[in-house]
């Protein structure tokens, strides 16, 4: 055993905090400290349990007096409550801040220029650069509180130990309670993350020994590195909740938390936690390390990268009937949506007020599929100016291929090194461990969807004899049968429509007064359909 798995086991033991010792050991790994099964471990079983009152929160640190007077926001509060206990050294928390393997993770808002300039062209550059400048100027607004704080009457905090705190509170913390809120968790950050889907709804009172199948933690190594997902996403193996035992459960100071098994997981393997759905530029900035596997990759397309001249009156449009096509970036507040007229003027060419939340960007997914927003707005762009306002169809059969080709063209620009990602992965296979690697690992996860895409928007071949379009063309009654199950405005074949009967019942358990949202989204559809061709959009995946 590591000196810092002791450390970490003799301050949990005096500070009331249990765990199977006969399931999970700590143990020092490539990633730093780890958990490990002893033996197979159950679905159900309860690994740990945490005491609430060993939990580091704005409530209990020696902070927790001056910080309930200020009107900060949490994160800022946490990082102060952080940075303090981390300076004093009485803290209660000392022999927990000395069994972390490096003291603080080396997040990027820590790198200097010259190592933060290997991020250009990714997602995380300018949200790192953003970060840095929040936190400078956050810290240089908190120096006069912090020397009017008694109990840090002896120590200095500098900028730099802002940072370091910073990074734990985005790294480690995890959300207690209502009284607690966000607070650093021992024990419970000691589990690494891994690639795993988020059970929706997911409750303690639902997990049934036995009845769950085994995790596999190292599904999908025989892949190479940072190639796009494909099959099933493993579920969670363990999950943090308050523990379920008598006088355990309660918002406040008292009470404990536990982290139980979802998975069975056999013995002799890594226990995993998932932090997040998040892609691998969201794991570099907030945890300081990405994935060689993650189903959860993204990579941002501008909407200024599909912009042109000769585009200009069709964005107008969409700018204009943002609202009316779902071309907002993010989601409209339900009781606009409720007030709306039920008649608007789509033909207006002139721009609106809702044109203010037009979407500015769009996130390409690892799963190879266009986003619905997308494929809206490449279908306006693609339709010519006068269709725009008799609003028929559009026939765009390829009009939007060349158009999003050049702004995937665009963005891959953006990187410093515009080589394929297969060239940049074997230069990572070279490379020893560190943030140089992990900042490349980044930009070959991004290139291999831009290439999935790419090859997406390739101009259309020619068609054959024997092609599946060759007979739905040639063929009318095939046609008219095929078709009758494309059911969605996106063109994708969907379950068998409800017959009149099943929709009236439908209709009937509906709130009256959902009833003016419910026009709207159909309205919504309606007009995002005048722009989706039928079969132009069943887009298939590309094998890498």
């Amino acid at each position: 055993m590591s000196d810092a798995c002791r450390k970490l086991e003799a301050w949990l033991t005096e500070n009331g905090v249990t765990w199977a010792k006969d399931a999970m050991a700590f143990r020092r790994g490539v990633a730093g400290m780890g958990v490990w099964s002893l033996r197979h471990i159950r679905a159900g079983e309860v690994l740990a349990e945490i005491p609430k009152s060993a939990v580091l929160s704005i409530r209990n640190t020696v902070l927790a007096s001056v910080l309930a007077e200020q009107t900060l926001d949490l994160e800022t509060k946490l990082r102060l409550a952080i940075c303090a206990e981390r300076k004093l050294s009485a803290s209660r928390w000392r022999g927990y801040f000395e069994s972390l393997v490096n003291g603080f993770e080396y997040l990027p808002h820590l790198w200097n220029d010259q190592q933060r300039a290997l991020l250009r062209g990714t997602d995380a550059e300018q949200t790192v650069e953003e970060t840095r400048r929040e936190l400078a100027a956050e810290f240089r607004q908190l120096r006069p509180l912090l020397r009017r704080a008694a109990a840090l009457a002896e120590v200095d905090i500098t900028l730099e130990d802002y940072l370091q705190a910073a990074s734990l509170a985005s790294s480690r913390a995890f959300t207690v309670d209502d009284f607690h809120l966000e607070a650093l968790v021992p024990l419970a950050d000691a589990f690494n993350h891994r690639c795993q889907r988020v059970p929706a709804g997911e409750k303690v009172k639902e997990i049934q020994p036995g009845t769950c199948t085994v995790s596999t933690p190292d599904e999908g190594s025989d892949r190479a590195p940072f190639s796009l997902w494909r099959g099933k996403v493993p579920g969670m193996q363990i999950a943090l909740a308050e523990s379920v035992g008598k006088g355990a459960r309660g918002t406040g100071p008292a009470g404990k938390l536990m982290a139980y098994v979802l998975t069975d997981i056999p013995a002799d393997r890594e226990i995993f936690n998932t932090y997040g759905e998040f892609s691998n530029d969201k794991l570099l900035q907030d945890y300081g390390f990405v994935l060689e596997h993650n189903a959860f990759n993204t990579v941002t397309l501008a909407r200024a990268a599909l912009e042109s001249a000769s585009r200009a009156a069709q964005l107008r449009f969409a700018r204009a009937h943002c609202k009316q096509l779902g071309l907002l970036q993010g989601e409209a507040d339900e009781e606009e949506e409720e007030e709306e007229e039920e008649e608007e003027d789509v033909d207006e060419m002139d721009a609106e007020d809702g044109s203010r939340g037009f979407i500015s960007f769009f996130e390409l997914p690892a799963s190879g599929r266009l986003p619905r927003q997308l494929r809206v707005l490449l279908a306006v762009l693609a339709s010519p100016r006068k269709e725009l306002r008799t609003r028929p169809k559009p026939d765009v059969r390829g009009a939007w291929r060349p158009l999003l080709r050049r702004a995937l063209r665009r963005r891959w620009a953006e990187y410093p090194e515009t080589c394929e990602a297969a060239v940049d992965r074997e230069r990572w296979r070279q490379m020893p461990a560190g943030l140089e690697r992990d900042a490349l690992g980044l930009r070959i996860s991004e290139k291999e969807i831009l290439e999935h895409f790419l090859q997406l928007a390739r101009p259309l071949s020619r068609k054959r004899g024997g092609d599946f379009r060759f007979y739905m063309d040639s063929n009318a009654e095939m046609r008219k049968k095929i078709e009758s199950h494309y059911t969605g405005i996106d063109g994708l074949i969907d379950s068998v429509p409800a017959s009149r009967d099943e929709r009236k019942k439908l209709e009937r358990k509906g709130l009256r007064k959902n009833r003016g949202k419910r026009a709207a989204e159909e309205r919504q559809q309606l007009i995002s359909g005048n722009f989706l061709s039928s079969r132009e959009w069943r887009l298939q995946r590309v094998e890498a």
